[in-house]
């Protein structure tokens, strides 16, 4: 995913501290043995589960570094970053610099016991995120392939007021979201769709696009309290599960706006992005993006960075 984003005026502006929070997974060799154990003794209650466990999916292209890079240069005002990972040692990152601290938080001091552990699970690690240490009441979750492309403010994602600012929320009928292809990241949002229509029966499902996530801690809290028994099943879950919740792409944007702590931006306010879809293949990834460009964007190679 990558950002293009520009810069808004906003008067009566609240001030607060913002937050950056990433997950991230090393593929190293003890991780791998790790997963590969994990594996052996797992059931798996459901074919289509076996995506979890697919070779690309623990794949690192260093996006995750690049990531990193993009936040530091253009949205330089954060105030922590907190990186919640298996792997202690980042051989490139910078504890401190520029007026930023990095923490590296374990994973297994989000969870009450080592039977979550371990874990490969980003959706798990999600339902722990108010239980990192000296976290700010406002953070942004950065997946590792989500990049910013220009500078932006803390305003764009965040109201004036302090609300959080949903860019973009998919709005579809249940008729005519049961027409997409089905896949393990589908049924994770039908679960997160039909969890919140049974507790607030809205009209309509809606979920968040795969883009950088403002969030309220104490909202996330309420939102986590709501569903207690769907975020506790997703924890427990080592790979990702058929019967997973997304607490950061359905449930908390949903809760959110239902609750009126969030706001959807008007037209000529979201912030413009786009996203690219990677495989393994190189070449295919550079055929497929000459063939379809996306408008006033160039590709840069990462080498050249």
């Amino acid at each position: 995913m990558l950002y293009f984003y520009y810069r808004r005026k906003d008067l009566k502006l609240k001030d607060f501290s913002v937050d950056i929070v990433y997950c991230y997974a090393d593929n190293n060799p003890e991780r791998q043995k790790q997963r590969e154990s994990l594996i052996a003794e797992t059931t798996f209650k459901d074919p289509v589960e076996k995506e979890a466990i697919a070779p690309q999916r623990f794949n690192d292209y260093g996006e995750f570094r690049y990531s990193v890079r993009s936040v530091a240069k253009f949205a330089p005002w954060f105030r922590n970053l907190h990186i919640i990972t298996a792997t202690p040692n980042i051989a490139w990152l910078r504890h401190e610099g520029d007026g930023h601290k990095v923490f590296i938080i374990p994973d297994e001091r989000l969870f009450p016991s080592k039977k979550y552990l371990p874990n490969f699970n980003s959706g798990s690690l999600e339902t722990r995120f108010d239980k990192i240490p000296g976290l700010s009441e406002h953070f942004i979750y950065f997946n590792d392939d989500v990049f910013l492309g220009n500078h932006v403010t803390k305003y764009d994602f965040f109201t004036p007021d302090g609300r959080c600012s949903i860019n973009e929320m998919r709005e579809l009928t249940p008729q005519q979201f049961l027409s997409i292809r089905f896949g393990l990241h589908k049924k994770h949002i039908i679960n997160g769709l039909n969890a919140f229509q049974k507790k607030y029966s809205p009209e309509k499902g809606r979920w968040g696009a795969h883009q950088a996530q403002p969030i309220l801690k104490s909202v996330y809290r309420a939102c986590k309290k709501a569903f207690a028994a769907e975020c506790e099943t997703t924890a427990r879950n080592r790979f990702r599960s058929i019967d997973d919740i997304l607490i950061t792409v359905v449930l908390y944007p949903s809760y959110a706006l239902y609750h009126k702590r969030a706001v959807l931006p008007e037209r000529d306010k979201k912030l413009s992005h786009i996203y690219i879809s990677i495989i393994d293949d190189l070449g295919k990834n550079e055929v497929s993006w000459n063939k379809n460009p996306p408008s006033n964007i160039r590709l840069i190679p990462l080498s050249k960075i």
